[in-house]
């Protein structure tokens, strides 16, 4: 359902709007134990149908995120979420807003799974949320590979997403005009990366003499200069590039360099 996250996306912007300056994620990375587990138990108070609750004694109660699916996305966690958001609102209470951002995105985890199980059947994906004009953010399932560098992100302190492993947030007011999309590679493009574990790529100079010349002219006291190519080379380039596709073809190359 689209409106949990709408929902999100407001609350983001609320967050990043509420925020005087970027020290505000700095100082969330650095809250004790205690804090931390006073806003958990704040969000149990109030939005409870997020956590499920196991008896392991008379006396033992154990608290634990549970994982939503669709059906758990009713009136009821609706109601509860927007009454809570307002409460921290009201309080100006940016740490508790931050963390549950955090616990939604942990506890959307399966169903983001899902979403990106069905974007990786088309081409490209279009953000979760329908009022990022609005709101000024778009939600895409955070998607990761094999070969990504250890701790992507983890070095951004100053970025409300720092804190979203599930969720990758997108800042109108920071792309600007820039479209943003995941493009997904069909596994057929890489039929041997399943057995191997990895990608391997064929880099090969093309030629070491340039097919061009650059002549200089002046006009109007300006230095101009004119690239001239040499037709004729055309010809034998597409051959030595071809003669070079299939070699890696023969190597088992992914991906092809000149």
């Amino acid at each position: 359902m689209v409106w949990i996250y709408d929902f999100l996306a407001e609350l983001c912007s609320l967050i990043i709007s509420s925020c005087c300056d970027d020290t505000v994620f700095v100082h969330y990375s650095c809250i004790s134990h205690k804090l931390k587990a006073e806003i958990r138990e704040g969000i149990f108070q109030n939005v409870s149908c997020l956590f499920s609750e196991q008896n392991t004694d008379s006396k033992n109660c154990v608290i634990t995120l549970r994982q939503l699916q669709q059906e758990d996305l009713n009136e009821q966690l609706c109601t509860e979420l927007n009454n809570y958001v307002e409460y921290l609102n009201s309080r100006s209470d940016v740490f508790s807003m931050i963390g549950l951002v955090q616990v939604l995105d942990e506890g959307l985890k399966d169903l983001l799974s899902e979403k990106i199980r069905e974007y990786q059947s088309d081409s490209f994906s279009v953000v979760l949320n329908t009022n990022r004009e609005s709101t000024g953010v778009g939600l895409l399932p955070r998607c990761s590979c094999l070969w990504e560098r250890s701790h992507r992100l983890s070095h951004s302190y100053n970025r409300l997403d720092n804190f979203m492993f599930n969720l990758l947030l997108m800042e109108n007011s920071i792309l600007g005009e820039l479209i943003d999309k995941h493009i997904f590679l069909k596994n057929e493009m890489f039929p041997d990366f399943r057995n191997r574990g990895q990608i391997k790529i064929g880099a090969s100079p093309l030629r070491q003499e340039r097919h061009f010349v650059f002549e200089y002219f002046e006009r109007d006291n300006v230095q101009l200069v004119q690239v001239d190519y040499d037709n004729k080379a055309f010809f034998k380039d597409n051959e030595l590039i071809w003669k070079k596709i299939i070699l890696s073809a023969e190597k088992h190359c992914d991906i092809v360099v000149f």
